[in-house]
């Protein structure tokens, strides 16, 4: 009794084993001819050595984006310390605001919220909105006040955070319905330490 086996070519052919199988047909990849208009300017598939199909060419991805430092369920409501460096203002001069404001002392604790990108600073009285993202974030404060006349305060907390700790530039500025910036200002490194 004769046995059979099958082998591979361009079609399926019953060949006969007396000894060792035929080996097998070679793979023709065909490879794009650069003077055709229509060639493919693709780099051909590459075989896979792990399996029988064909693997796509490698294609470069954008690096994922970093994850950002900031926890805002960890650090989105509570109490943070506060301390102040660096205080720099012109003599002569008092302020509505501020280390040591007249009307709005910006001392103590204060309570700092998140809501998504929307961030909250209340501190002494005085409330401070902005924006957060990936731990920097951008705070301002406007309001009116009156000496001789009517004063316009516009303040700014601009930093960055992480974990439970903050820091950030203080900027305090006043005008007048004289005088628009006026000389009096404020600038200062604010630290913020989240209270456990």
């Amino acid at each position: 009794m004769s046995t059979r086996v099958f082998c591979l070519g361009t079609a399926l052919a019953a060949c006969s084993s007396t000894s060792e199988p035929p080996p097998p047909a070679p793979v023709h990849v065909a490879t794009p001819d650069a003077s055709r208009a229509d060639a493919p300017t693709a780099e051909p598939p590459v075989a896979d050595h792990r399996s029988s199909t064909i693997a796509e060419p490698f294609k470069e991805t954008s690096p994922l984006p970093e994850k950002p430092v900031l926890n805002a369920e960890a650090t989105a409501v509570g109490d943070w310390a506060t301390t102040w460096s660096a205080v720099s203002s012109p003599s002569g001069c008092f302020f509505f605001s501020g280390p040591a404001g007249r009307d709005t002392p910006l001392t103590g604790p204060a309570q700092l919220t998140f809501d998504g990108e929307y961030a909250k600073l209340v501190w002494g009285g005085a409330t401070f909105e902005g924006s957060v993202h990936a731990g920097a974030f951008s705070l301002a404060r406007h309001a009116q006040h009156t000496y001789g006349g009517e004063w316009t305060v516009t303040e700014t907390l601009v930093g960055t955070m992480r974990d439970h700790t903050a820091v950030a530039k203080y900027h305090y500025q006043e005008c007048s319905t004289a005088e628009c910036p006026g000389r009096c200002t404020i600038d200062a490194d604010l630290a913020l330490l989240a209270k456990p």
